[in-house]
């Protein structure tokens, strides 16, 4: 009996063996996860906001430090390309005095001098047509056919030229306020209101500027060409900006500049229209040179203050012409 019984048991624990392996997954052992983890894996957590707080500041930081290097670097190659500039100026100013003998080109000539008389300097414009009156005594002009009437070579700002270039009186606009103006006191001459070209201020003072190759003596000192700023041709009432044609030294027969440091808000004939816009010595700015050997530089507003820079004939840095 007691075999009958475990047989009996025996054959319910088979019946129930085999039922259960009919059973579904989810029977036989519960419900399944729909996203089964994945060893090795891991759900990635999100930013904190004292993480992000960090990471604004670190942007921040950085910008900060970029955008000034990126605003000199800008700088710099504004200087390197007006510097450039200076170097085919001169390339040009000594051409024109290769042409004519070793003459070299006026700084300022007077009205009779290019009033298109049979002496009369010839200036002319790209065309061949004649320029005459204060365009021409401005020195773009007279210039211009050593450049190729290539403007691009007296504005280092291509965007203030092709503005010029709008205007009906481009003629006029474009000589008024290149790059670099001219040290025409002392290279060139500098006829009214300056006192070049004037017989009876030679006999007076002697002939304190120099008119042809020859009579340079300080070849790599003497400033031709100079940074500058004068009148904006569009606001002439108040207005300013980089460039004009002629630069002024510090003294001529009695001082001629301000005292002190450079002042962006004086006009700029207080400081002979020196420009100081590019980086200097000690944080002071400065101004591209060209000098009368051909080679450009930068020197600083004091140096500048310096009338042997001026002047070939200058002898200390306060110097100015006398009576004789």
């Amino acid at each position: 009996m007691i075999h009958a019984i475990r047989q009996g048991q025996s054959g319910q624990h088979a019946a129930g063996s085999d039922r259960s392996s009919g059973r579904s997954l989810s029977e036989r052992f519960g419900p399944q996860s729909r996203c089964p983890v994945i060893r090795g894996c891991r759900a990635v957590a999100a930013f904190t906001l004292i993480e992000l707080l960090v990471v604004v500041a670190i942007v921040t930081l950085l910008v900060g430090i970029l955008v000034p290097a990126l605003s000199s670097a800008r700088k710099a190659a504004k200087q390197t390309r007006e510097m450039s500039g200076g170097g085919q100026l001169m390339l040009a100013y000594q051409a024109y005095a290769n042409d004519f003998k070793g003459e070299l080109l006026p700084g300022y000539p007077t009205n009779t001098m290019v009033s298109g008389g049979p002496n009369a300097l010839r200036v002319t414009d790209d065309k061949g047509a004649p320029i005459t009156g204060v365009i021409a005594r401005r020195y773009p002009w007279r210039i211009a056919p050593y450049l190729d009437y290539n403007f691009a070579g007296l504005y280092d700002d291509p965007s203030v030229l092709e503005k010029y270039r709008q205007r009906t009186d481009f003629q006029y606009v474009v000589s008024l306020s290149p790059s670099l103006g001219i040290n025409a006191d002392f290279v060139g001459g500098k006829g009214d209101p300056g006192l070049g070209f004037n017989s009876a201020a030679i006999t007076a003072f002697g002939k304190w500027y120099v008119t042809r190759n020859y009579e340079v003596k300080r070849t790599s000192q003497l400033l031709v060409f100079c940074s500058a700023r004068g009148v904006d041709p569009f606001n002439q009432a108040n207005g300013v900006q980089p460039g004009f044609y002629l630069v002024d030294s510090p003294r001529f027969d009695v001082a001629r500049w301000t005292e002190g440091a450079f002042d962006r808000e004086q006009p700029p004939e207080r400081y002979g229209y020196v420009d100081p816009r590019w980086g200097g010595k000690g944080g002071t700015g400065a101004s591209v040179v060209s000098f009368f050997d051909g080679h450009t530089s930068v020197l600083s507003f004091e140096e500048l203050r310096d009338m042997r820079y001026w002047s070939d004939k200058a002898d200390r840095p306060d110097w100015g012409i006398t009576a004789r």
